[in-house]
């Protein structure tokens, strides 16, 4: 009898414990879909008046703390709060062993740590508002010692394997079986697409031949005598069509006027015939350029890419500042953020050389303020 009643408490208490998992999950999602940066928050400092968030001032600093230190893997942790939980009421497992449970946390911590140090080194920016990067505090730690370690390829293989592994663990998924699903399904629609245009085409090709059995067949009627008629008048047609047309060549010939003068003979006009551009614009001093390369090295910076401007070309039109990467950084990196750079450098556009021939440098074009124009006669006494 006790048996009976211990069973129906540690039941009861599961039950309330999966009905918690499920609240914190839900409480959690609906933190960070509507998180924004102006709430009060982790990162924040200061009086908020209002906070925006669904879930109140916890939630706004539940969703502010989870972002800025897991980055988007924070959206997952709904996911992996849920799946405890269903673990935790399944029928199928009573009463699970302590290793086993710790294995699945284990995996879930894994997964977190190696998606939050992927996004951080392959996902940029992404049409969601985060307070920092796309992985967090986390992946920025965990991607850059990562790098260090085994650089782009090895931490590349390194982290895929811990995600594919903290997965395994967390939800003892086989990745043999789910790759065999796959396959037989790809055979499956493979299989209904095929017969699908066999059907198509066979259908096609029957409609083809009824309709050309339908055609009517209407006998010639035509004697021999006729056809050497029309073939006659046709040679007679064509054969005065060419006298016509001989005549007309003929006719241009003679109206083409001879030239009175050797146009082999004469002399380039002198180039005192171009005006002279007067006015001068002033461009940047080397003080400004000096000012420019060293905002953009802190704009960068503020993305998590560290390079260095090397030299600076200004021009007529547009200054290029050449960048040297550090090691690591990928040029991808830098074409993505050319308008968060246009943005902080209070201009137009900027335009990213990826490639520039005989250097290791990458281009930065940025639009003068004022632009010269560029007159015909620089043009032709410019040597080059």
């Amino acid at each position: 009898m006790s048996a009976v009643m211990e069973e129906k408490t540690f039941r009861g208490l599961r039950e309330i414990a999966v009905l918690g998992f499920f609240a914190v999950a839900l409480f959690l999602l609906i933190s960070l879909v509507t998180f924004s940066n102006e709430d009060a928050g982790w990162t924040h400092s200061g009086a908020v008046q209002t906070v925006t968030n669904a879930c109140g001032i916890f939630g706004a600093w539940l969703a502010d703390f989870a972002l800025s230190f897991f980055g988007l893997i924070a959206y997952l942790f709904p996911v992996i709060i849920s799946w405890h939980g269903y673990l935790l009421y399944g029928k199928a497992r009573p009463r699970q062993q302590k290793m086993t449970i710790a294995l699945q946390w284990l995996g879930s911590i894994a997964t977190i740590v190696s998606g939050a140090a992927l996004l951080y080194l392959y996902v940029l920016r992404v049409g969601v508002e985060l307070p920092g990067s796309t992985g967090g505090i986390l992946g920025q730690e965990t991607g850059d010692a990562v790098l260090i370690l085994f650089g782009n390829s090895g931490a590349t293989l390194f982290l895929i394997v811990l995600l594919l592994s903290g997965i395994t663990l967390a939800t003892e998924l086989s990745w043999v079986a789910f790759i065999d699903l796959i396959g037989k399904y790809t055979v499956f629609v493979c299989r209904i697409v095929g017969h699908t245009v066999t059907n198509l085409w066979q259908e096609r090709s029957n409609n083809s031949v009824q309709s050309f059995e339908d055609i009517p067949e209407k006998p010639e009627t035509r004697s021999k005598s006729s056809v050497k008629a029309v073939a006659n008048v046709k040679a007679v047609s064509s054969v005065e069509k060419d006298v016509v047309q001989m005549e007309k060549n003929s006719k241009q010939l003679q109206k083409q006027p001879t030239p009175k003068y050797n146009l082999s003979e004469g002399i380039l006009p002198s180039l005192a015939l171009l005006d002279e551009r007067d006015n001068r614009v002033i461009g940047y001093s080397q003080a400004d350029l000096e000012e420019m390369s060293r905002l953009v090295e802190d704009i960068l910076a503020d993305f998590n890419v560290a390079v260095a401007v090397v030299g600076f070309h200004p021009g007529p039109v547009i200054t290029r500042f050449e960048l040297q990467p550090a090691a690591g950084v990928k040029v991808s990196r830098i074409s993505s953020l050319s308008k968060d750079l246009a943005r902080a450098l209070s201009v137009t556009s900027v335009r990213i050389v990826e490639i520039i021939p005989g250097k290791s440098v990458v281009g930065l074009e940025i639009p003068n303020r004022e632009r010269e124009m560029v007159t015909l006669r620089e043009l032709l006494v410019s040597p080059v």
